[in-house]
C-alpha cells in the first residue's frame, strides 16, 4: 500500500459519519424543534430568540443535518454561524430580512396601484355599445348599458390622482393620514389640478336630491320616529337628510385610513373626501375603499360540471390518485373544530377534559397543531414528501374549518396553495411553506405564554374579568387580528368575543392597564385625569384613539348617556358622521395630543344575564347580555313577521343574573369637544339560580322592555320591509 493510500484510508477511518435525520413534528416552536433534531444530529442546534418562537412544521425522512439546515435556514429567513463552543446558532438573516419588507411594500404599492387604476376607470363615462351577435339569437344585437359616472366619483379619482402607492402603502394598520388643499403641519398638501368644475358638478349633482323628505319609503313619520329612537338606542345614527349647498367649498380634505381584518396585514384603504364651507361646515362626504389582498380573489380549480347548451363537460385537471384518499383528522382536532363552528344551530357537547387541558397552555399544544398542520402532514405523508414549513398565525383557515368531515387530501392540498397567507412550493420532494408576508408574520406573531396567562385566568371564571381582558390587551394584539388565538377564546371563554370585537376598543382596555390604583379611585370618583400625567404607554393609546383610523369626535354638549353592551355601538368612536372640523382631530388639534386634555370616567351599575339552558354555538356567544340586547332578541322572536328570520335565535326564556358596572371614558380635548369610549366589568357568582324572566331586576326588565317596543314597532318593520315581507303601514 502506497503512502498516500495509507493516509487517505487513515483519513476516511477518523472522518466522522454525518448522520442522516428522521423527525417529524407538528406546529410547534423552532427553539422546541432544535431541541429534538439536537440529540439525532449530535451537533446542539439552536436559535436566537426572535427566530426561535416562529412556529415551524418539519418532517425530514433520510435527510441529511445540513440539509435540514438550510431548509429551516429557508422557511424562517434565517443563517446559521458556528460558535465557539461547537453549537450552531440560527439568527435572522437581516439583509433577507429587509428585502422581504421591501416585498411586501411593493406587493401593497402595486395592489394599491391597481386600486387607484380601477378608481379613475370608475369615473369614466360608459357610453352604450353594440354587443356581438349571440350564435343562436333571433333578435337583433342590442346595445350595452352605458351609464354616466357620478360628479362625487369623479371628483374623488381626481384627488387620488395625485397621490403615490408608496406612500400608501406605509401607511401602518390603524394609520391615518389626512391630505388637504389647505394644509397645516398635520395635514400633506392635496392638488396638482384645477378642481373647479370638478367641484361645481358635485354641488349640481347633490342638489338635485337636497330637500327630499326625511323617511323611508312607505314609512310614515310617526313610525320613522320609532325607528330612529331604535337605532339611537343601539348608538347608530341614522343618515341625515341632505340639505342644499348654497355656500362655496373653502376646503377639501381627503382622509386615508387602514384596518386589517382578521390578521390580514393589507385589508385595504378607505378613501373619504369632505368638502367644507368657510365655516368649517360639512358639504359633501364621500367615500370609497381601495381592495388590498383580502379582497383578491383565489384562484379556482376546474371541476367536471356540464358546459352551457349540453356541450362538452369542462376538463378537469387529471387527479392525483395519492391525493384522493379523505383527510382524517385527530379527534382532538375534530372536537375543537366543532366547537369552533358558532353557526352550529343544534346542541354543542361540553368540551372533553383533554381538549380543555390542550386549549389552556398554547405554549405546549401550539394553536396552528389544529387542522392546518395536520393537512400539512398528512399531504406530505401520502405524497412521501419532506416538510419545511414557517406559519404565520393567520394561517388558520376558517374556510377550511366550516367543509366539515368530507374532504380528501386533494381539496386540503389546495386550500393550501390558495391560502393566500401562505406560499407553497413542491419540488424535488420538498413541501416547502412560508409566510406570504413574512415580515408581518413576525410583527404579529402571538404571544403564546401571555395567551396561556390569559385563557387559565379567565377559564377559572364563569366570565373573565374586566382587569384579565386588560392585562392582556396591554401587550397583544385584538383578539379579532389573532385568528390563532379565536378558536381557543370561543371554547375557553366565549362571552368576551363581542366585548371586545371592535379593534378600537382595544386601545381602551389598553389604557385602563396602565392606570394604577389611585388613578382608578379618582376617576370612579368623579376627578379628571390629566393626559399629562397618563404612563408613556397611556399616552400612546390615547394618542392613537385621538389620531387613529376610525377616530371621530362629539361636538357640543353630551347628550343622554347610551346603553352599553356588545351590541352598542356607542363606544366607537367612529360612529356616526362627521358634520364640521372639530370632529376632524388634525384640524382642530394640529399640533399633537394636547397635554391639558383630560380622561373622565362615569359608571353605573346594573346587571347583565346570561342565557341558561341554551347549547347552540349561536347562545354560546350571547353569554353576557345586557337588557337592550336582551330587549332586542325578544322583540325579534315576538315578531310574528320574522318568524322565519328569528328561526335560529335561542329561546332566551332563562337566565342567570350578573352584576355589571358600564363604564364610559370620556377624552376631553377641546372644549365642548370629546371622544367615548365603554367598556363593561362583569361579575356573577358561578352558584347563581336561573330564572325566568319574571325573576329579573325591575330596572333590568324596565330597560329591556324599552328596547323590545322600539324594535317591534321600529326596527322590526324595517326590517321586514328589507325581507320583502313588510305591509305598508296606515297612512294619517
Amino acid at each position: 500500500m502506497s503512502l498516500l493510500l495509507s493516509v487517505v484510508c487513515c483519513a476516511a477511518l477518523h472522518t466522522p459519519v454525518r448522520p442522516v435525520l428522521d423527525y417529524e413534528t407538528t406546529a410547534v416552536p423552532l427553539s422546541k424543534a432544535l431541541e429534538e433534531l439536537s440529540k439525532q444530529s449530535g451537533t446542539v442546534l439552536k436559535a436566537s430568540a426572535q427566530v426561535g418562537r416562529e412556529i415551524v412544521v418539519l418532517r425530514f425522512q433520510g435527510s441529511t443535518v445540513d440539509e435540514v439546515k438550510t431548509r429551516i435556514a429557508k422557511a424562517v429567513s434565517g443563517t446559521w454561524s458556528p460558535q465557539a463552543d461547537g453549537t450552531e446558532l440560527l439568527t435572522a438573516d437581516v439583509a433577507k430580512q429587509r428585502e422581504e419588507e421591501r416585498t411586501a411594500l411593493s406587493n401593497r404599492a402595486k395592489r394599491l396601484q391597481e386600486g387607484l387604476a380601477n378608481l379613475a376607470e370608475l369615473a369614466k363615462d360608459k357610453p352604450k355599445a353594440k354587443q356581438p351577435k349571440v350564435e343562436g339569437d333571433q333578435g337583433e344585437s342590442e346595445e350595452s348599458i352605458g351609464y354616466v359616472a357620478s360628479a362625487q366619483m369623479k371628483l374623488l379619482s381626481a384627488l387620488a390622482q395625485g397621490l403615490r402607492a408608496n406612500d400608501l402603502a406605509a401607511i401602518q394598520d390603524g394609520g391615518r393620514v389626512v391630505y388637504s388643499t389647505v394644509p397645516n403641519v398635520m395635514q400633506r398638501p392635496l392638488g396638482g389640478r384645477n378642481l373647479n368644475d370638478l367641484v361645481a358638478g358635485v354641488v349640481v349633482e347633490h342638489n338635485k336630491t337636497a330637500g327630499t323628505r326625511n323617511e323611508l319609503e312607505g314609512i310614515d313619520n310617526e313610525q320613522l320616529e320609532k325607528i330612529r329612537k331604535a337605532t339611537e338606542l343601539l348608538g347608530i345614527e341614522m343618515p341625515k337628510p341632505p340639505t342644499k349647498i348654497t355656500e362655496p367649498v373653502a376646503k377639501i380634505l381627503l382622509v386615508i385610513e387602514r384596518r386589517s381584518f382578521a390578521g390580514m396585514d393589507d385589508s385595504g384603504l378607505n378613501l373619504t373626501a369632505r368638502l367644507f364651507d368657510a365655516k368649517g361646515k360639512v358639504l359633501v362626504s364621500i367615500e370609497h375603499t381601495l381592495g388590498g389582498s383580502f379582497f383578491d380573489s383565489a384562484p379556482v380549480q376546474a371541476v367536471d360540471e356540464p358546459a352551457e347548451g349540453g356541450k362538452e363537460p369542462v376538463k378537469k385537471e387529471p387527479q392525483d390518485p395519492e391525493l384522493s384518499k379523505a383527510f382524517e383528522r385527530s379527534a382532538l382536532t375534530t372536537e375543537f373544530l366543532k366547537a369552533t363552528n358558532v353557526m352550529e344551530m343544534g346542541g354543542r357537547k361540553k368540551p372533553s377534559e383533554e381538549l380543555v387541558a390542550a386549549l389552556l397552555h398554547p405554549e405546549t399544544r401550539d394553536p396552528l397543531s389544529f387542522d392546518v398542520a395536520e393537512g400539512i402532514l398528512a399531504v406530505a405523508a401520502a405524497k412521501k414528501w419532506n416538510v419545511a414549513a414557517c406559519l404565520p398565525d393567520n394561517a388558520v383557515s376558517i374556510e377550511g374549518q366550516m367543509m366539515g368531515k368530507d374532504q380528501n387530501l386533494a381539496s386540503v392540498f389546495s386550500q393550501l396553495k390558495t391560502n393566500e397567507a401562505l406560499t407553497v412550493s413542491d419540488a424535488g420532494g420538498w413541501l416547502e411553506i412560508r409566510p406570504s408576508d413574512p415580515s408581518a408574520s413576525r410583527r404579529n406573531r402571538l404571544d403564546r405564554a401571555a395567551l396561556g396567562v390569559f385563557l387559565r385566568s379567565a377559564h377559572s371564571k364563569v366570565i373573565p374579568s374586566l382587569d384579565d381582558i386588560a392585562t392582556y390587551a396591554s401587550n397583544n394584539p385584538p383578539l379579532t387580528r389573532t385568528p390563532a388565538a379565536l378558536g381557543h377564546v370561543v371554547v375557553l371563554c366565549s362571552s368576551i368575543i363581542m366585548t371586545v370585537f371592535d379593534p378600537s376598543q382595544w386601545e381602551v382596555l389598553r389604557l385602563y392597564s396602565t392606570l394604577n390604583a389611585s388613578q382608578r379611585a379618582s376617576l370612579k370618583g368623579g376627578s379628571a385625569l390629566l393626559f399629562s400625567s397618563l404612563t408613556p404607554l397611556g399616552k400612546a393609546s390615547v394618542n392613537q384613539m385621538v389620531y387613529g383610523a376610525g377616530c371621530r369626535f362629539q361636538v357640543g354638549a353630551a347628550p343622554p348617556q347610551r346603553p352599553i353592551g356588545f351590541l352598542m355601538f356607542a363606544s366607537n368612536a367612529g360612529n356616526g358622521s362627521i358634520d364640521d372640523f372639530r370632529q376632524e382631530p388634525t384640524e382642530l388639534i394640529p399640533n399633537g395630543l394636547p397635554m391639558q386634555g383630560t380622561v373622565t370616567l362615569t359608571v353605573n351599575s346594573g346587571n347583565f344575564v346570561m342565557p341558561a339552558g341554551e347549547t347552540s354555538g349561536f347562545a354560546s356567544l350571547m353569554s353576557a347580555m345586557g337588557p337592550e340586547e336582551t330587549g332586542m332578541f325578544w322583540g325579534m322572536l315576538d315578531t310574528p313577521e320574522m318568524a322565519q328570520a328569528s328561526g335560529f335565535l335561542p329561546k332566551f326564556d332563562k337566565f342567570q343574573v350578573g352584576d355589571r358596572d358600564e363604564m364610559l371614558f370620556t377624552l376631553h380635548v377641546a372644549p365642548d369637544v370629546r371622544q367615548d369610549h365603554a367598556l363593561t366589568d362583569n361579575r356573577i357568582d358561578a352558584k347563581a339560580p336561573i330564572v325566568g324572566k319574571d325573576g329579573l331586576p325591575k330596572s333590568f326588565m324596565d330597560r329591556a322592555k324599552v328596547m323590545m317596543d322600539y324594535f317591534k314597532e321600529g326596527l322590526g318593520p324595517l326590517i321586514q320591509m328589507g325581507m320583502g315581507n313588510a305591509t305598508k303601514p296606515p297612512q294619517s
